[in-house]
Protein backbone atom coordinates (compact mmCIF):
# COMPACT_ATOMS: atom_id res chain seq x y z
CA UNK A 1 0.00 0.00 0.00
CA UNK A 2 3.00 2.26 1.23
CA UNK A 3 4.42 1.79 -2.00
CA UNK A 4 1.09 2.55 -4.31
CA UNK A 5 0.65 5.63 -2.59
CA UNK A 6 4.61 7.03 -2.82
CA UNK A 7 4.02 6.24 -6.94
CA UNK A 8 0.98 8.14 -6.92
CA UNK A 9 2.82 11.43 -4.68
CA UNK A 10 5.48 10.70 -7.28
CA UNK A 11 2.54 11.33 -10.19
CA UNK A 12 1.40 14.47 -8.81
CA UNK A 13 4.05 15.60 -7.52
CA UNK A 14 5.77 15.78 -11.26
CA UNK A 15 2.04 17.25 -12.74
CA UNK A 16 2.17 19.74 -10.27
CA UNK A 17 5.98 21.24 -10.69
CA UNK A 18 5.27 20.63 -14.91
CA UNK A 19 1.88 22.75 -14.37
CA UNK A 20 3.61 25.34 -12.33
CA UNK A 21 6.37 25.22 -14.83
CA UNK A 22 4.39 26.03 -17.79
CA UNK A 23 2.06 28.51 -16.48
CA UNK A 24 5.27 30.53 -14.80
CA UNK A 25 6.68 30.86 -18.29
CA UNK A 26 7.36 34.24 -18.86
CA UNK A 27 5.91 36.11 -22.75
CA UNK A 28 9.89 37.51 -22.84
CA UNK A 29 11.13 33.81 -22.69
CA UNK A 30 8.04 32.80 -25.03
CA UNK A 31 9.05 34.72 -27.32
CA UNK A 32 12.82 33.76 -27.60
CA UNK A 33 11.77 30.40 -27.26
CA UNK A 34 9.40 31.12 -30.78
CA UNK A 35 11.36 33.61 -32.67
CA UNK A 36 14.85 32.11 -32.20
CA UNK A 37 16.21 35.46 -30.92
CA UNK A 38 16.53 37.17 -27.81
CA UNK A 39 14.80 40.56 -27.02
CA UNK A 40 17.33 43.30 -26.20
CA UNK A 41 17.85 44.06 -22.35
CA UNK A 42 15.70 47.42 -22.83
CA UNK A 43 12.49 45.81 -24.34
CA UNK A 44 10.00 44.20 -22.49
CA UNK A 45 6.98 42.21 -23.98
CA UNK A 46 3.83 44.11 -22.74
CA UNK A 47 1.18 42.24 -24.12
CA UNK A 48 0.80 38.90 -25.59
CA UNK A 49 -2.48 36.56 -26.88
CA UNK A 50 -2.63 32.95 -28.25
CA UNK A 51 -3.29 29.82 -28.48
CA UNK A 52 -1.49 27.02 -27.27
CA UNK A 53 -3.01 23.71 -28.61
CA UNK A 54 -2.27 21.97 -31.76
CA UNK A 55 -2.48 24.71 -33.89
CA UNK A 56 -0.58 27.21 -31.85
CA UNK A 57 0.08 31.11 -32.49
CA UNK A 58 1.35 34.23 -30.79
CA UNK A 59 1.21 37.87 -31.15
CA UNK A 60 3.54 40.05 -28.87
CA UNK A 61 3.65 43.75 -28.25
CA UNK A 62 6.84 44.67 -27.40
CA UNK A 63 7.88 48.01 -25.90
CA UNK A 64 9.38 50.49 -26.84
CA UNK A 65 9.99 49.43 -30.54
CA UNK A 66 13.58 48.47 -31.47
CA UNK A 67 14.48 48.73 -35.21
CA UNK A 68 17.22 46.48 -34.91
CA UNK A 69 15.06 43.80 -33.89
CA UNK A 70 12.72 45.03 -36.44
CA UNK A 71 15.16 44.61 -39.39
CA UNK A 72 16.83 41.08 -37.92
CA UNK A 73 12.91 39.73 -37.91
CA UNK A 74 12.21 41.22 -41.70
CA UNK A 75 15.49 39.85 -42.70
CA UNK A 76 15.23 36.50 -40.86
CA UNK A 77 11.96 35.88 -42.73
CA UNK A 78 12.07 37.63 -45.89
CA UNK A 79 8.97 39.79 -44.87
CA UNK A 80 7.88 42.48 -47.45
CA UNK A 81 6.02 46.03 -47.10
CA UNK A 82 1.94 45.04 -46.11
CA UNK A 83 -0.90 47.35 -45.27
CA UNK A 84 -2.77 44.31 -43.88
CA UNK A 85 -0.36 42.00 -42.25
CA UNK A 86 -2.52 42.46 -38.67
CA UNK A 87 -5.87 41.81 -40.02
CA UNK A 88 -6.45 39.74 -37.13
CA UNK A 89 -6.56 36.08 -36.35
CA UNK A 90 -10.10 34.52 -35.22
CA UNK A 91 -10.00 32.22 -32.11
CA UNK A 92 -13.30 31.32 -30.81
CA UNK A 93 -15.65 34.38 -30.60
CA UNK A 94 -12.77 37.21 -30.81
CA UNK A 95 -10.77 38.55 -33.37
CA UNK A 96 -7.10 38.89 -31.59
CA UNK A 97 -3.74 40.61 -33.48
CA UNK A 98 -5.76 42.97 -35.38
CA UNK A 99 -4.03 46.23 -35.72
CA UNK A 100 -5.45 48.64 -38.33
CA UNK A 101 -3.25 51.95 -38.03
CA UNK A 102 0.13 50.91 -37.68
CA UNK A 103 2.75 52.82 -38.75
CA UNK A 104 4.64 50.07 -40.59
CA UNK A 105 3.69 46.23 -41.17
CA UNK A 106 5.70 43.66 -42.95
CA UNK A 107 4.54 39.57 -44.12
CA UNK A 108 5.22 37.46 -46.77
CA UNK A 109 1.85 38.18 -48.13
CA UNK A 110 -2.12 38.60 -46.04
CA UNK A 111 -1.65 34.93 -45.50
CA UNK A 112 1.56 35.15 -43.53
CA UNK A 113 2.57 32.82 -40.92
CA UNK A 114 5.11 35.45 -40.25
CA UNK A 115 4.44 39.21 -39.70
CA UNK A 116 6.13 42.50 -37.88
CA UNK A 117 4.39 45.98 -37.40
CA UNK A 118 5.34 48.93 -35.89
CA UNK A 119 3.25 51.13 -34.30
CA UNK A 120 5.98 54.66 -34.22
CA UNK A 121 3.15 57.03 -32.40
CA UNK A 122 2.69 54.51 -29.38
CA UNK A 123 6.51 53.37 -29.94
CA UNK A 124 5.12 50.06 -29.90
CA UNK A 125 6.30 46.85 -32.05
CA UNK A 126 3.96 44.04 -33.10
CA UNK A 127 4.92 40.30 -33.69
CA UNK A 128 2.88 37.74 -35.20
CA UNK A 129 4.05 34.30 -35.28
CA UNK A 130 1.98 30.83 -36.76
CA UNK A 131 2.84 27.29 -36.67
CA UNK A 132 0.17 25.85 -38.35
Amino acid sequence: MSVRLSAVQIVLYVSLVSALTMACRSSSSDFETFMGTTLPPNVKVTKMDGNWGHDPWRCWEIYPADNDLKRKLIATWNLVPDPRAFHGVASGDHIYCQYDNLSESYSRDSDSYRAVGIDVRNNKMVVYFYNG
